[in-house]
């Protein structure tokens, strides 16, 4: 209803006939029927009928018909209509139909009675039942997805709707909604909505039968007045009035009175113009009204109005059709269609056109064309024209010569363009079609709807409207449709042809609406309306004429420049422009871009390349948007090509103007640069043949000119920077002056100066090389045009600076290759040179020089020795590069080219600035030379006149590293800072001339291939002369770990495992049981070793057959190129297929790889190999390591002794040693290292060496203790070991150590025979060497050596560390006699031979020789692992002298203690760890410094001091202490090996280092930490705790204390009931003084390490297991300590105390645990501020209900607050009470999972207040299918009984019981009836309060909802709680669907709050009445008589109030009372 002033004349009263009263039966029948609607909504069907039929009759006399037909007609159809046809019987539905029929005569008469007596029809309602086509009745259902039929029966509906019109119901309706606007009597809107949907229907049904009967006349006449009616009413709203409507409700009304008027308006069309002339002022109404959600809803009607207007539009009289390649198709085809009698065409029905060809015309004579729509199969539609079969028109006989698919705006009529021509009968060019006329009569062409449309747009001034001041963006882009509308109208009339004389449209889209549009733009400062209205202008652009749409783009483009605001509109401009850009975009699907004519693409041209060439574009966001869209229109043809061609000019002209200009700051140098790029942009978008022909003109006058503009650029800021100085101090100024090519170089230290000079530079380089590539481009475009050398020379001579001449090498570089068109960089981005490709011909740039401009431009430009690399980058270097490449393959110029080169890049090489520069010239230099190598015919260098061809390509390079390494050599002794520099260049060449070739190869592979090439019969001397020096001795082998796998045959058992020799120690033993097969083990491989070789060694270790072993793989292995593999594919090699002559080198077996080998007994098959590893390799090596080892030694000799003198020039620094002077990336040193191991053995070295040890004497037989060495042989070995010449000395150990442990490995590439009688050989002659070594004083002068190294003060620990560790190699091999083995040192022979003894006894300086082995470990942190193993192994030896240990113990300085110390913490550190290495180097080292100690009695009697005060230095994240501590430990367990004070100064150690152990600040750093020192001090501290008395920890603990802020459990021990410690306390024994401190100990360990703590971490110390467990142990250890009982009573007090506070305040006192979820442990401390509410499943709508009631901290308070009678809760306090009544029932005890499990209360303890439960069985399901384990019955009998278990039900126990426990009935008592909740109550015993099931459901829910709320907000933050109790007692609520599921909020919380008032209401009313003053809300209703002034007060309470989400307008407060309190 409307709320309207109320109904001015009073209602007369009904006159009632007492002569007509009803019969008895018809009353009886009334109450029967109304009995059964109130008690269960049900009717009988016949009791219906009859019901209403005598109702029928007596309404009009008879009160109580009356009061019938109100109350209960309107239920008795609702549920009639709601019934299924289909499911109900003929009888039924006759009842339904006859009741449907009485009910409409009921209704009609009804109305005839109101409209007399001028009163309210309260039956209007069942009208609209009536009507309804929804219902069921009418409309059925569908029973299944795939049945399309429905089940009603809706001509029931339509019968209805007559016999309604019949019995003038609709004339009736009429006259009483007429009488009743403007009151609250009005049929509501949804009531009118279905009486016009009926109406509608109605008139379908009359029109369907064909016959113009009365009845259809009639049925017209009613549906106009009742829409009549409806649009009154509507009219009759007021602005205010019209806010209360539902927008839905107005617009489903105003389009059943759209169907109304569209149905008749063939015959009633005054009366559809006139509802049409309603819904405009309608529309015009809401859209001015102040409210925004009414105007929305009046440009929602807008849409509707151009649709429907659109749906009327007429259809063109004719087509005139034209140009179509079937000539006889063309002419005029006329309207075939059905029209009205009065000129109109009818709606919705074929739209066809025909075309009679005259019988006498010869081309298609007597022809009848068709142009028609059909519907094809697949339901799109497609127009034809075609020659229509006379039989069959419009089927596929038809003869079809065009076609056209039409899209969905082209369906209504034929579209003038895009047809197809058919195959069979169709012509080119299909045809074009134009419309001519429109359907209707003469004189009404412009009377259309669509005309009338625009006629209120523009008479009411919508458009102003939209784009006045009250812009808004929702209208703006609402108004879209409209202002489309009315610029299509322009030009719609213009195929129309009128009998009236034709007058311009005025009522169309104006110019001046556009320029409002724009002005709206630059005016509003609302971004989001300046968008909006930009969309809607770009939209409309397309549909406007030329006439709207120029002027609008041209006072865009005058915007630009002129305002009266002094400001230009550049970025409102943009806008416009990229909102034009995005719409005629690719991906849109608008095709507007093919509606622009030619005059507006042109305009909008010129304004794009306005804003490009703006003073400010650069600074838009969307230039390039803009660049692409004007690309895109430049290509648009046929006009296109002129376009191109004017802006191109337009940007010569520019040009033009700047290249003359030379002076500084003549020109807008950002303009410039973008005037340069707008003429490439162009250029760009020409086709390429355009392109070419526009770069010829006028003989390439383009690039000339670009070029001109490039040097005048140049030549102004030259011109800039030197007349006008910047104000910045000096070097600035300097600086900026070098950028620009006009100061020289300065210092490399003075390029770290001001940044925003270096960003103006780099613009500047930018500007620069954006013209460059440009110029490229343009120069590119034509073959036929190319630059000069006078042009290079100038542009090289006006880029002097570094960056600018490397752009420059960078154009010269790209501009001599063919190039992509489109391979310009980014305009962010720098340029980068590109390599030469290949790419398609069509897009392919052509040089800019001619070949001979390219040589030169090398030979001059780049190759010129003023070209300094030092400062140029990569960018130069690749030019130069690209340039060389190209160049030494011309038959012309490559000669001289690659002579030139080579000397450009010797000088790259040395002085380049950048490393990679540097390494990449190295590369190519030596490719240059090695290519060179084979084939020395084209070597030619450069002469004065002449070229002049050498006979020896070497001479050339071996000259050049002399005069280098001689350059270098005097700079160094000359101190000069780039010295090392060059040093390290030169080193780099050679060691990649020698081991790197430039295919990826090493020295290795050169190797190979000499070795490869010797003949059967050359012998050893001629071998070593091809290896390296670095790999004839064992000091190249590589360590690697052996997996050998062993296949165990069933039949033959385990086979016997031999001793495992030189096993590592952490490897398992092969007979250990845990790994019987699988040995592991390590072994040394040479790098030129085969893979048969080490089967061979893998085969002797394992006491097997050859073979019998078969490698698998090898991980961890390392690339050729260096770097180590990290994938699976790169690190992991399968052996299956490699070749047996593979040597180490070629597969990547670097130090630390796994090789797996499977081991099978019998012999394994071995597959014969795919192919040979010698084939593959080169017969010649690809590098310059052949210059090393020329045959006459000259080359190697010089090269040695030049070697040997750069080293003893180069200084010396330490490792990460800080210096101010620049240090190469490389060690020098290493290089010439690598360098002379890389080289054959200098032959003078190794004849001296030889000769010195064949010079020897005999052993005097007198000497026992010594050999006696002849004088001249001392002082031969003195002079080779003369440490004044340390560098040529450790070359002389080198080639000892070759010579007494030569590598035989190295031989086994070489063919069997030769390799056995090569190594019988090698090793005679090193066995005779060791012996004349050893005779001639060699073993004595290296002692001597060895031993004085700390004698010379200016050499340091890293500097000697290759001598030393060379040194010990020699003396271990002349102790051992070449034995590797050394598992059996410490055995009485200790592994010695007789000689080795003999030596051992003969040493003479052993405290030398200790001292220089301890300063090896502790003055050098880079020691090898290998080189500690060996000196291990060594001291092990010597200790086997107690006086040797002695001395060791001695040395000064501490230097034991730290070498002891070092070793034991001992990481690894410079050599490089590998991943595959089973057992680690660093742990060995550890271990054997762990073993050392403790088997020699004098260093484990005097290391236990250092270790003590070691303690402190260890760092708390190592883990490499446990050796360290286990040492500890066991020195500890000696109690003779340590004094008290040693002990307790060790306990208090390991306190301090506890102290400082960290705790870790979040789960993720817990699972990260390292607890190695953590574990190793608590594993100390039990050790001391059990053999160390108390009082050791006294200061310990004392320190712990503090530092942890604990609390001191002997504090509260001795305190008199002291807390949780009163049980301790209560003792009567005293604590002893020493069980104190084991008591404060415990409680330290317990509670910081153990626990939390006093911290604010909630992680304990101790957060891993071993440490835990390691804790534990000491607390325990501390516990059995104490003599005592206290300990044990401390501990066991601590933990009770810890189960009691356990249990939180909601255990307490709500039975719950304030946890995690199921499952989860609390790790850590949520920083959330509330917690959850865990979902059961469907429980969300509940959880948002309770978090909004929580959320009332008032509420919360007042609700938890409420008392409730404790002999009635459900909690478990409560019932714990009643103590031993609970015996023998059973009850339901929920555990902390949430889960509730039935026990049985056994007994009841009344001393200590406990009950016994033993809990029941749980029932198991038995679960079906073949894949699940079977649990049967009996075994489950078979299980024991669980034990009864005792506890305080109350409180539950941790983890397990909360606390929470309920009653549950026996299974006896569940069998009984219910009884009836209305007479039955709850009886308890006496004093027991009594309730109903009802009260007991109420009070359980008021108890869950206490239970919750205090949980969230008592319990843990962050987590979620279960409410699943809460859930289940809601079941009481009764909700729509089940608790479970999804209900509806609202409903929820209505129905909660009733029930807690229920249960306050008894318990707590004081809170009852709280709840109803929170919630509580007084409703008024006031009725005010008009006449009288009669006031009637209503006054209700209620606590909800319900609000329509809807567009709500906010009334004036007075305004909003005052409706209030109308009715």
């Amino acid at each position: 209803m409307t709320a309207g002033t109320p109904f001015p004349p009073e209602a007369q009263p009904y006159a009632w006939d007492t002569s007509q009263v009803p019969p008895p039966e018809s009353l009886n029948l009334w109450t029967e029927v109304g009995n059964g609607i109130d008690k269960s909504q049900t009717v009988v069907w016949k009791s219906a009928v009859e019901s209403l039929e005598q109702a029928g009759k007596f309404i009009a006399t008879s009160e109580d018909a009356r009061y019938f037909v109100e109350k209960y007609m309107t239920p008795i159809i609702s549920i009639l209509v709601e019934q299924q046809p289909t499911k109900i019987g003929p009888h039924e539905r006759n009842c339904v139909q006859e009741s449907l029929a009485l009910a409409v005569a009921i209704v009609s008469h009804d109305l005839e009675i109101q409209v007399q007596r001028k009163g309210e029809c309260k039956v209007m309602d069942t009208l609209s039942l009536v009507f309804n086509k929804k219902k069921a009745y009418y409309k059925g259902n569908k029973s299944n997805w795939n049945v399309n039929h429905l089940s009603g029966l809706p001509e029931v509906r339509l019968k209805m709707i007559e016999r309604f019109r019949q019995e003038h119901g609709f004339s009736r309706l009429y006259h009483y909604m007429m009488d009743r606007i403007n009151t609250a009597f009005f049929p509501s809107l949804d009531c009118l909505h279905q009486i016009l949907s009926a109406v509608a229907d109605g008139l379908t049904k009359k029109s369907s039968s064909g016959l113009e009967q009365p009845a259809g006349i009639e049925m017209e006449d009613a549906a106009i007045e009742v829409s009549k009616a409806a649009m009154e009413f509507i009219n009759s709203h007021s602005d205010s009035a019209l806010k209360k409507l539902s927008s839905d409700h107005l617009n489903t009304v105003l389009h059943d009175l759209q169907r109304i008027f569209d149905k008749i308006v063939s015959s009633r069309r005054d009366s559809t113009y006139q509802f049409y002339e309603f819904w405009r002022s309608l529309v015009l109404k809401l859209i001015n009204s102040q409210s925004l959600p009414l105007k929305l809803v009046g440009w929602q009607q807008i849409d509707d109005l151009l649709e429907a207007s659109a749906d009327h539009r007429p259809p063109p009289r004719a087509f005139d059709v034209g140009h179509a390649g079937c000539t006889f198709v063309n002419g005029r085809y006329v309207f075939t269609g059905s029209s009205s009698p009065d000129g109109y065409a009818h709606r919705g029905v074929d739209i066809s056109y025909e075309r009679k060809i005259p019988d006498d015309e010869p081309d298609g004579g007597g022809k009848k064309l068709t142009l028609f729509r059909c519907t094809m199969r697949s339901q799109q539609k497609w127009w034809f024209l075609s020659e229509a079969d006379e039989e069959q028109p419009g089927t596929d006989r038809d003869l079809d010569y065009y076609q056209h698919k039409s899209k969905e705006h082209e369906e209504t009529q034929p579209p003038p363009r895009g047809w197809i021509t058919c195959r069979n009968a169709g012509i080119e060019p299909p045809p074009q079609l134009k419309a001519v006329g429109l359907m209707v009569p003469p004189g009404e062409e412009y009377n259309t709807l669509e005309h009338q449309l625009a006629k209120w747009a523009i008479e009411n001034g919508i458009i102003e409207l939209v784009l006045g001041d009250s812009v808004h963006r929702e209208i703006v882009s609402r108004s879209t449709s409209l202002i489309k509308f009315l610029a299509s109208m322009c030009e719609r009339d213009n195929g129309v042809e009128s009998s009236g004389e034709k007058q311009p449209n005025m009522y169309c889209l104006q110019a001046s609406h556009l320029l409002l549009a724009w002005k709206t733009c630059t005016r509003k400062a609302d971004a989001a309306v300046s968008t909006q209205v930009y969309q809607l202008l770009v939209s409309i652009l397309p549909s406007c004429p030329s006439s709207l749409a120029i002027p609008l783009l041209k006072a865009v483009q005058a915007s630009l420049f002129q305002s009266k605001e002094k400001r230009d509109y550049l970025t409102e401009v943009a806008d416009f422009c990229c909102a034009l850009a995005a719409a005629n975009s690719a991906d849109t699907k608008s095709a507007s871009t093919i509606n622009l004519s030619d005059s507006v693409r042109a305009e909008v041209l010129e304004l794009l390349w306005s804003v490009l060439t703006h003073p400010e574009a650069s600074s838009l966001k969307s230039y390039d948007v803009l660049k692409q869209y004007v690309t895109n229109e430049l290509r648009v043809e046929p006009k296109g090509s002129e376009h191109r061609e004017n802006y191109l000019r337009s940007c010569i002209h520019t040009l033009s103007a700047n290249a003359a200009q030379e002076r500084g700051g003549a020109v807008d140098e950002t303009q410039a640069l973008r005037m340069v790029r707008l003429t490439h942009f162009v250029l760009e978008a020409c086709p390429r043949t355009q392109a070419e022909a526009l770069v010829m003109e006028n003989n390439g006058a383009l690039p000339t000119l670009l070029f001109n503009e490039l040097t005048a650029y140049l030549r102004r800021r030259e011109s800039g920077i030197a007349q006008n100085p910047r104000k910045v101090s000096s070097e600035s100024r300097d600086r900026i002056l070098y950028i620009c090519g006009i100061s020289p170089l300065p210092d490399q230290s003075f390029f770290i100066q001001s940044p925003s000079i270096e960003a103006e530079a780099g613009t500047e380089i930018n500007a620069l090389s954006k013209r460059l590539l440009i110029l490229r481009h343009v120069y590119g475009l034509n073959e036929a045009i190319f630059m000069d050398m006078a042009q290079l020379n100038k542009l090289w001579q006006l880029c002097p600076a570094p960056s600018e001449r490397e752009e420059a090498m960078i154009f010269i570089s790209n501009a001599s290759f063919p190039g992509l068109a489109n391979s310009t960089p980014p305009a962010d981005q720098p340029a980068q040179p590109q390599q030469p490709s290949a790419p398609p011909a069509t897009e392919l740039l052509s040089e800019a020089f001619t070949d001979e401009v390219c040589a030169a431009a090398f030979l001059n430009l780049f190759c010129s020795p003023s070209v300094s690399f030092r400062i140029l980058g990569e960018g130069a270097y690749r030019s130069f590069q690209f340039m060389f490449n190209k160049l030494r393959l011309s038959p012309s110029h490559g000669r001289v080219a690659t002579s030139s080169a080579l000397d450009a890049l010797w000088r790259i090489c040395l002085d380049a600035g950048s490393d990679t520069v540097a390494s990449q010239a190295m590369n190519d230099l030596l490719a240059v030379y090695i290519a060179y190598r084979l084939d020395s015919t084209r070597w030619v260098v450069p002469s004065s006149s002449e070229k002049v061809k050498l006979e020896n390509p070497y001479d050339s390079f071996g000259k050049r590293v002399f005069d280098c390494l001689a350059n270098v050599k005097q700079g160094l002794e000359m101190k000069e800072p780039s010295a090392e520099l060059a040093a390290e260049r030169c080193l780099r060449i050679l060691n990649a001339a020698i081991s790197e070739s430039v295919s990826g190869g090493t020295i290795a592979t050169s190797t190979l291939g000499r070795l490869t090439s010797l003949s059967p019969v050359d012998g050893l001397r001629q071998t070593v002369k091809y290896l390296p020096h670095g790999m004839r001795g064992q000091a190249c082998y590589r360590k690697v770990g052996i997996l050998a796998k062993r296949t165990i045959n069933p039949q033959q058992g385990a086979p016997a495992q031999p001793s495992l020799g030189e096993r590592d120690p952490g490897a398992a033993p092969a007979n250990h049981p845990r790994a019987p097969s699988i040995p592991r083990f390590s072994l040394d491989v040479h790098p030129l070793e085969t893979l048969k070789s080490i089967k061979a060694k893998v085969a002797e270790y394992c006491q097997c057959q050859a073979t019998s072993v078969k490698p698998v793989t090898v991980n961890g292995r390392v690339l050729r190129n260096g770097v180590q593999g990290s994938g699976e594919n790169l690190s992991q090699l399968s052996l299956n297929v490699v070749p047996e002559e593979s040597v180490v080198d070629e597969l990547g077996i670097v130090q630390g790889c796994e090789i797996v080998f499977a081991l099978s007994d019998p012999p394994i098959q071995q597959p014969s190999a795919g192919k040979d590893a010698t084939k593959d390799r080169p017969s010649s090596a690809r590098d310059l390591s052949n210059l090393f080892y020329a045959d006459d030694d000259a080359f190697p000799d010089k090269l040695f002794h030049a070697l040997i003198g750069i080293l003893e020039a180069l200084p010396w620094r330490e490792p990460n040693a800080m210096t101010d002077v620049p240090t190469p990336s490389i060690d020098p040193h290493k290089l010439v290292w690598d360098l002379i191991l890389s080289m054959p053995t200098n032959a003078a070295v190794a004849a001296q060496v030889l000769m010195a040890a064949q010079n020897r004497s005999a052993m005097k037989s007198g000497g026992t203790d010594a050999m006696e060495i002849d004088s001249p042989s001392a002082e031969l070995w003195s002079k080779l070991l003369d440490r004044q010449s340390f560098h040529r000395a450790v070359y002389v150990l080198l080639a000892i150590d070759a010579f007494l442990d030569p590598a035989a490995e190295v031989l086994s590439c070489l063919p069997t025979e030769q390799r056995n009688i090569l190594e019988r050989e090698i090793m005679e002659d090193a066995s005779t060497f060791r012996k004349g070594f050893i005779e001639s004083g060699g073993f004595d002068g290296v002692v001597r050596f060895f031993s004085t190294s700390e004698d010379h003060l200016g050499m340091s620990q890293s500097m000697t560390r290759m001598g030393n560790a060379v040194a010990l190699r020699i003396l271990k091999c002349c102790l051992f006699g070449g034995k590797t083995n050394l598992s059996q040192i410490g055995s009485t022979s200790g592994g010695l031979d007789e000689v080795g003894n003999q030596l051992l006894q003969s040493l003479s300086d052993a405290d030398g020789l200790l001292k220089s082995l301890t300063a090896m470990v502790v003055g050098d942190s880079g020691i090898s692992t290998s080189t500690i193993s060996d000196i291990l192994k060594f001291l092990r030896l010597l200790f086997m002298s107690p006086r040797t240990a002695q001395s060791f113990v001695s040395l000064p300085n501490g230097m034991a203690d730290k070498f002891l110390i070092t070793l034991l913490l001992w990481e690894e550190g410079t050599e490089a760890s590998r991943p595959a290495s089973s057992v680690t180097s660093s742990t060995k080292v550890r271990k054997n410094a762990h073993d050392l100690i403790l088997s020699t009695p004098i260093l484990a009697d005097s290391v236990l001091p250092w270790l003590i005060q070691a303690i402190d230095k260890i760092q708390v994240t190592s883990e490499s202490t446990s050796e360290y501590f286990g040492v500890l430990q066991k020195l500890v367990a000696e109690t003779a090996r340590a004094t008290p004070n040693q002990v307790s100064a060790l306990a208090t150690a390991v306190c301090k280092k506890l102290a400082s152990c960290p705790r870790p600040s979040s789960e993720t750093a817990a699972v990260d930490i390292t607890t190695g020192v953590l574990c190793g001090c608590l594993t100390l501290l039990r050790a001391l705790t059990e053999k160390g008395e108390g009082k050791i920890f006294e200061e310990g603990t004392a320190i712990l204390v503090k530092d942890l802020q604990v609390t001191r459990w002997s504090d509260l021990v001795t305190a008199p009931n002291s807390g949780m410690f009163s049980i301790a306390s209560n003792s009567q024994s005293k604590p002893e003084p020493n069980d104190l401190a084991l008591i404060d100990l415990m409680g330290v360990i317990f509670d910081a390490f153990l626990s939390p703590g006093g911290s604010s971490s909630v992680f304990a110390i101790c957060c891993d297991k071993d440490s835990r467990q390691r804790g534990f142990d000491v607390v325990s250890a501390a516990a059995r300590s104490c003599i005592g009982g206290e300990g044990y009573l401390a501990l066991v007090t601590r933990i009770n105390g810890l189960i009691m506070s356990s249990a939180p305040y909601l255990k307490h006192h709500w039975g719950h645990v304030a946890g995690g979820g199921e499952g989860q442990p609390r790790v850590g401390r949520s920083s959330a501020k509330y917690s959850g509410l865990k979902n059961q499943g469907c429980t969300c709508y509940m959880n948002s209900v309770l978090q909004q009631l929580f959320m009332m901290t008032e509420l919360r308070k007042s609700m938890c607050a409420a008392p409730l009678p404790a002999s009635v809760r459900a909690s478990g306090g409560a019932m714990a009470a009643k103590g031993a009544e609970l015996v023998g029932k059973r009850v339901a005890m929920q555990w902390e999972n949430g889960i509730s499990y039935d026990a049985i209360v056994e007994g009841f303890d009344k001393e200590t207040g406990m009950h016994t439960l033993r809990y029941c069985p749980m029932p198991v399901a038995i679960v079906g299918g073949a894949s699940h384990q079977q649990v049967q019955a009996e075994d489950i009998e078979r299980l024991p009984p669980l034990l009864a278990e005792e506890f305080f039900l109350s409180e539950g126990r941790p983890g397990k019981e909360t606390g929470v426990f309920e009653i549950v009935n026996d299974m006896a008592d569940s069998t009984d009836p219910v009884p009836d909740a209305a007479s039955e109550s709850r009886k308890g015993e006496p004093g027991e309060v009594e309730e109903t099931e009802e009260e007991a459901a109420s009070r359980h829910l008021m108890e869950e909802f206490q239970r919750t709320l205090i949980h969230l907000e008592e319990g843990s933050r962050g987590r979620c709680f279960d409410p699943k109790g809460l859930v289940e007692a809601c079941a009481c609520l009764k909700l729509e669907f089940d608790v479970w599921q999804q209900n509806d909020a609202s409903e929820f919380a209505t129905k909660l709050l009733d029930r807690l008032e229920t249960t306050l209401k008894r318990w707590a009313p004081d809170h009852f009445r709280y709840l109803d003053h929170t919630f509580g809300l007084k409703q008024t209703k006031q009725k005010i008589c008009k006449e009288c002034g009669l006031k009637v007060r209503q006054c209700s309470t209620l606590i909800f109030l319900f609000i329509t989400k809807s567009h709500i307008a906010r009334p004036a407060p007075d305004q909003s009372r005052r409706e209030a309190a109308k009715c």
